[in-house]
């Protein structure tokens, strides 16, 4: 019992302090407590495809957060973002938890 609560402790405190946004660092967070082929499990033929459309997503959120979604090349335009994109990376979340949830 010692044991498991101090892998419980040692997970929780990596997961407090890590991000796990981008497919790669996902699946390894699920792979610390035992839910190993993450992305090929959940989505089959379309995981290289699924991890693609949340490493844009997460790439876009970056840039918002980090740039205030402001152009790098320095001409000081906002990068565009239509209320379809905005709908469509929301739908495409909701698949990837829904897939994953379904997996695990």
């Amino acid at each position: 019992m010692d044991l498991e609560l101090r892998a419980r402790a040692a997970i929780n405190e990596r997961l407090s302090q890590e991000t796990f946004q981008k497919p790669d660092d996902v699946a390894k967070a699920f792979a610390m407590v035992g839910v190993a082929g993450l992305w090929v499990g959940a989505f089959g033929n379309a995981a290289n495809n699924t991890k693609t459309e949340v490493n844009l997503i997460v790439r876009r959120r970056n840039g918002i957060v980090h740039r205030c979604d402001v152009d790098p090349a320095g001409v000081g335009a906002l990068y565009p973002l239509s209320h379809s994109d905005a709908l469509d990376a929301i739908a495409t979340i909701e698949r990837v938890v829904t897939g994953i949830d379904s997996y695990v």
